[in-house]
């Protein structure tokens, strides 16, 4: 079976718990990213992409929607307790 590579760009409580969940299942690799800046140029994207609405990089997951159309990103609002799904 094909692992999901799970990105996590934002470094919170929050966030670090839903790595710590999705790594003690094999079926996910789980990686910390610090910016759309080391997706780019990777030969496989990650199939999914958890980012912290507050630190994001103000447009990141339209340009990155765009050039990676098969990624989902997931938008984690601590302040409204809400995610929200986005995908092509």
């Amino acid at each position: 079976m094909k692992k999901r590579t799970v990105a996590l760009y934002g470094r919170n409580t929050v966030l670090s718990t839903i790595g710590a969940c999705l790594q003690k299942n094999t079926v996910f690799q789980v990686e910390q990213i610090d910016g759309p800046s080391e997706i780019i140029g990777k030969v496989s994207p990650p199939d999914v992409i958890l980012f912290d609405f507050e630190t994001a990089q103000p447009h990141f997951f339209l340009s990155m929607m765009r050039d990676h159309p098969t990624t989902m990103f997931i938008e984690v609002d601590l302040a409204n307790n809400k995610m929200l799904v986005l995908s092509v």
